[in-house]
């Protein structure tokens, strides 16, 4: 006994947004922007797989870069930045039966309309001189990098004086403890 499967082979469809799912393959968006949703040009970006693969680079710009990538765990990763601006964090997303999902602490979340969007930070520039605290070398405080991934978030805070008020508070603690046992000490 012989079983004879015959498929028809279907016309070829249009790679898009309106076709998302291509069997094991799914169209996928990737923008690079800054926090308002302007486009960032000229950024170095690679789709890394699993295995370590670059499976697409290009450079950002005015829009969205998108192709079609099979089932399973991709890192887009920003190899350089352009000027004025820091290298952002990886992100690492999945997809799976024509759907893409980012990673973010560990859970999976799905993206909005299969697009992956990596979000950079201008680097600010501190004034020279001293002006009462702050890093004055020209460095930013956190090494360039930022998870500005999926949440939009970033940390605009300067700790840098904390120790010095840590250490102002500290000082002013001891100086009413000292005060209040002199009270006692006088009756």
């Amino acid at each position: 006994n012989v079983i004879t499967m015959v498929d028809k082979k279907k016309p070829d469809q249009p790679v898009g947004p309106e076709t998302p799912d291509h069997g094991d393959k799914t169209t996928v968006k990737f923008t690079k922007t800054e926090l308002n949703g302007t486009e960032v040009i000229g950024a170095h970006i690679q789709i890394i797989d699993e295995n370590g693969k670059v499976v697409n680079e290009w450079m950002s710009g005015k829009e969205a870069h998108e192709f079609v990538l099979s089932d399973g765990i991709y890192t887009m990763h920003e190899v350089a930045a352009p000027k004025g601006f820091e290298i952002a964090s990886d992100i690492k997303f999945k997809i799976e039966n024509g759907k893409v999902y980012i990673e973010n602490n560990g859970k999976w979340i799905l993206a909005k309309d299969n697009t992956v969007n990596m979000i950079d930070k201008r680097i600010i520039e501190k004034p020279s001189g001293n002006n009462g605290g702050g890093n004055h070398n020209g460095e930013n405080n956190n090494g360039g990098q930022g998870n500005y991934g999926t949440s939009g978030i970033v940390d605009t805070s300067d700790t840098t004086n904390a120790g010095l008020f840590g250490l102002l508070a500290f000082a002013a603690l001891g100086l009413m403890l000292g005060l209040s046992r002199r009270k006692n000490v006088v009756k």
